[in-house]
């Protein structure tokens, strides 16, 4: 066992030698609910998000609701759901998912099974231990088609091509997403509400 990072802002162990039957039953004790998990092939990595990692991912998961509120998008949130497949010997928990552009395929199911159901349209990665990089080559082996990673203050936007991450300028989930007001009210998070930065938000979707 190795303690990659301890901080008020995330605790990460990672453990080797996990076998599949181990980290399904860690993964489902609900005694571990609040630990998100990472999966790879016997590297079980194991991460207590803290108050900065979670602040930030509902920041961002509001401001993905108000844009597709008031540009009258479908949406279906899928929030941390866990994202494991026992052929690929593979699991992780995103900090935020949302189906967009299979938002109706995903609608009659509260239910998710890696190894048939499509993936989230867009996952978001709050990077406050450096390890969202280390996650990407996972994350790709599901298929996601677009990660947005917030390190640093600033966004940074994937898209999946040929089974690798690509960085690239804009998205395709959300076409149009105003990145640069949403980090420029996140900047902001310590002289505003959250209920002030979501309502600035809102009005700028309009604009």
């Amino acid at each position: 066992m190795a303690v990659l990072k301890q901080s008020p802002n995330a605790s990460v162990v990672v453990l080797r030698n996990v076998d599949w039957a181990t980290y399904s039953a860690l993964r489902d004790d609900d005694a571990n609910r609040h630990v998100r998990m990472t999966y790879d092939r016997g590297a079980l990595i194991l991460m207590s998000p803290g108050r900065l990692h979670e602040r930030i991912g509902e920041l961002l998961a509001r401001m993905i609701f108000a844009w597709t509120e008031e540009r009258n998008v479908s949406m279906l949130s899928a929030g941390s759901t866990t994202m494991r497949n026992k052929l690929l010997e593979r699991g992780f928990e995103p900090d935020k998912s949302f189906y967009i552009q299979n938002e109706e395929h995903a609608r009659d199911s509260d239910d998710y099974d890696a190894e048939t159901d499509l993936p989230p349209d867009l996952t978001i990665e709050v990077d406050v231990s450096r390890i969202s990089m280390a996650r990407m080559p996972i994350v790709a082996q599901f298929g996601v088609p677009e990660v947005w990673r917030w390190h640093e203050e600033q966004i940074m936007i994937y898209r999946l091509i040929d089974h690798y991450y690509t960085k690239v300028e804009s998205s395709i989930a959300l076409a149009g997403f105003p990145f640069a007001k949403a980090l420029d009210l996140i900047a902001r998070r310590h002289e505003l509400s959250e209920t002030r930065l979501i309502a600035e938000f809102r009005r700028a979707c309009g604009d």
